[in-house]
């Protein structure tokens, strides 16, 4: 899909949405959106008109992290699918999902901000959860970690 229009907003009080019509302003959103900052926050970036496709990212410094919901997210249901970092750090820091909540991000989804933005590109360019990343279906708001760390989601179509 290459004719869509991109809308993304970034955390904050006096954030302003942010739209892209052509594949320039689309990578442009991306760099506007995803800076290095060094606390915690988070955009959203969605499809004009399409409700169900959106993407939210946290991140705070070189990190962050990534869920994405589109159609194949039954209606109703509060999950989500999560990027898997290609490279699993061996201890990344904690990013949140909301800056302003306790949910984290798992872990295992945390990679450095250069990798988000690609993730974040590929999404803004081809309107498709992206193909770059392995992703993981974890509930929206909840999932757990097993002893060894490892991401446990007790019911992803809950």
């Amino acid at each position: 899909m290459t004719d869509h229009v991109v809308v993304g907003k970034r955390a904050g009080y006096a954030s302003a949405e942010v739209v892209a019509r052509t594949s320039h302003q689309r990578r442009d959103l991306v760099e506007m959106l995803v800076l290095p900052d060094q606390e915690q926050t988070e955009v959203w970036i969605g499809i004009q008109g399409q409700p169900k496709r959106w993407s939210r990212a946290g991140y705070a410094g070189d990190f962050g992290a990534v869920l994405f919901v589109d159609e194949t997210t039954p209606p109703g249901a509060d999950w989500a699918w999560a990027a898997l970092s290609p490279e699993p750090l061996a201890t990344p820091p904690t990013i949140y999902y909301d800056p302003d909540g306790v949910t984290i991000f798992p872990p295992a989804t945390v990679m450095p901000l250069e990798r988000l933005r690609a993730v974040l590109l590929e999404w803004v360019r081809t309107a498709q959860r992206p193909a770059a990343v392995d992703w993981l279906p974890v509930n929206a708001l909840v999932w757990e970690l097993t002893e060894d760390g490892r991401v446990h989601v007790p019911d992803p179509a809950h």
